[in-house]
């Protein structure tokens, strides 16, 4: 009779795993349903590209990196406040809708000020290439 059972690593590794999968879904939810996160990669793409180019420093790119990171994640959290305040009612709530409100505002607060970061970032870089 076979009593092996699977160890505890196996399925603490599984486990593991398996939120790396549950993660990649909603990011790929999120960017097949919403428009703002299609946005958001497209400004992101197009500022790997200008970094590329403008040859920004690794520190400019750790900045860009986490500025890239802070508005996906906010968007990403927005999106799931906006999918559970959905879900509790999809009546007019003005709870629900303060709370979707200031889901958008946190977005708006990361990519305004990732919008300065990459203009105090590219600004002179580019006045340099104009001038």
């Amino acid at each position: 009779m076979n009593t092996s059972l699977p160890t505890p690593q196996k399925s603490i590794i599984a486990k593991f795993f398996r939120g790396f999968v549950f993660a990649s879904n909603g990011f790929w939810w999120m960017v097949r349903t919403q428009i703002n996160a299609r946005f958001h990669l497209f400004s992101a793409a197009l500022v790997v590209v200008m970094g590329w180019g403008l040859k920004v420093s690794p520190s400019e790119w750790a900045v860009l990196t986490l500025c890239i990171g802070s508005v996906l994640a906010a968007e990403a959290f927005n999106t799931a406040l906006e999918q559970l305040g959905d879900a509790v009612s999809l009546e007019p709530n003005e709870r629900v809708g303060r709370a979707k409100d200031l889901g958008s505002a946190g977005v708006l607060v990361a990519a305004l000020f990732s919008a300065v970061a990459g203009a105090l970032i590219f600004g002179p870089k580019l006045w340099n290439w104009i001038a």
